[in-house]
């Protein structure tokens, strides 16, 4: 009995201390709407998800759909103590796909700023989420940025709520984001994507770091982006390793580059020296096998 005793007590020491590791150490994954089902997440490894996308009006309004996705997300996530934030904008509001022109308007004018704030503050409530993730791709103004960060961050924090901000990796897309906004969000979710020769070395992982760093971002906010896709083409890394059994052990088949196991554990590690956390594009693209990069992640933590 005594021996019994002993091994349940470690047992929940053990697991008491990777709760305490799992919660220090933020994982987040982004879940795209139109890509797989709330069901399929692996909500054990992960401490938050962030639903993609919501949209913002030049009124301050923002356009929401998939709510019965949304609210699923949820009820599956908080199940398990996991957090759900809504990302508002995405790639194709941004330059690099679409046109950001909605957000550059919303946020040069008081009155929409103070509007999207409120519209903010109903969606949390309706759908009882935890947090806000502006993927504004990319802004151009120094001063607009900021004011919109100045309205939403406070009316979040009298809340008890949560704000991260997508940024690119590193270049001139990351100017508009200043060091006197850095105050104004608790997470910077560093897309470390499709930047380095070829996609998403680990020395590009580290070059975005250095681009954050260099610019004052303090370390407990600056969240890794790890790619769970390769290119060219774009191709999931479900995919990928279908196709070739010692695919998941590596980077790279002829001319499709992606992060195999053990790049994603390097960066994981990289992520928990010199910063807070990681997060994911994106979910769906993942395996729940023994392969899962997920899993790689929780892995290199353990």
């Amino acid at each position: 009995m005594k021996k019994l005793l002993l091994l349940l007590t470690l047992h929940c020491s053990l697991f008491t201390a990777l709760q305490a590791q799992k919660s220090s150490f933020p994982v987040i994954g982004y879940y795209a709407s139109w890509s797989g089902e709330p069901e399929d997440i692996q909500y054990d490894k992960l401490t938050q998800v962030n639903f993609s996308f919501a949209f913002p009006n030049s009124d301050g309004t923002v356009r929401l759909t998939d709510t019965d996705k949304l609210m699923s997300l949820v009820e599956l996530a908080h199940e398990q103590h996991v957090k759900v934030y809504l990302a508002i904008g995405g790639w194709d509001l941004g330059e690099g796909g679409g046109n950001d022109a909605i957000f550059e308007t919303m946020a040069s004018k008081e009155a929409s700023r103070k509007k999207f704030a409120s519209s903010l503050l109903f969606l949390i409530k309706e759908y009882e989420l935890d947090g806000i993730d502006i993927d504004w791709e990319y802004p151009d103004s120094k001063e607009t940025f900021l004011l919109l960060m100045k309205e939403i961050y406070p009316a979040l924090q009298a809340k008890n709520k949560k704000i991260s901000v997508a940024v690119a990796g590193e270049g001139v897309h990351g100017d508009a984001i200043s060091a006197e906004s850095f105050p104004y969000f608790d997470y910077l979710n560093i897309m470390a994507y499709d930047g380095g020769t070829p996609h998403s070395p680990y020395s590009y992982a580290i070059k975005c770091l250095d681009y954050w760093s260099l610019k004052g971002c303090p370390k407990e906010k600056m969240v890794l982006g790890l790619p769970f896709y390769g290119k060219d083409p774009n191709t999931d890394y479900k995919v990928i390793i279908e196709g070739e059994p010692n695919a998941y052990n590596m980077d790279n088949i002829d001319n499709l580059h992606y992060n195999g196991i053990p790049t994603i554990k390097k960066k994981t590690l990289l992520a928990k020296e010199r910063g807070a956390g990681v997060m994911i594009w994106e979910l769906s693209q993942d395996t729940t096998n023994q392969y899962s990069l997920l899993k790689a992640i929780q892995d290199a933590l353990k």
